[in-house]
C-alpha cells in the first residue's frame, strides 16, 4: 500500500493533505461505523466523503476558484442526503 502512495505521489499532482484526510476518515468511519445522530454528524460525514472526493477532483484538474470548492462542499452535502433519504424510502418501502 504504500508502495502505491508513494507512486501516486511521484507521478500524479495529487495534494498530499487531501488523500490524508481521505485515509483518515476512512479509520474514523471504521471506528464510528457510520452511526449518525445528528444533522451536525451528517454533514461532517458528508464533507469528508462525498465532498472531498470533489475536492479532489477540481484539485486534479488545477480549479483554483474558491466559490468551485464551496459549491463542491454543497453538492457533497446533497449527495449524502440524497443516498440517505434514497436507502431510507428504500427500507420504509420493502
Amino acid at each position: 500500500m504504500l508502495i502505491l502512495l508513494k507512486e501516486a505521489f511521484e507521478k500524479s499532482p495529487i495534494r498530499k493533505e487531501l488523500l490524508f484526510r481521505m485515509i483518515d476518515f476512512q479509520f474514523f468511519d471504521l471506528e464510528k461505523n457510520s452511526e449518525m445522530r445528528t444533522m451536525e454528524e451528517l454533514e461532517v460525514y458528508a464533507e469528508n466523503t462525498r465532498s472531498l472526493l470533489f475536492y479532489l477532483n477540481l484539485h486534479l484538474i488545477n480549479v483554483k476558484e474558491q466559490e468551485a470548492y464551496i459549491a463542491a462542499s454543497h453538492l457533497g452535502n446533497l449527495f449524502e442526503l440524497y443516498i440517505i433519504y434514497d436507502n431510507t424510502y428504500k427500507l420504509i418501502v420493502i
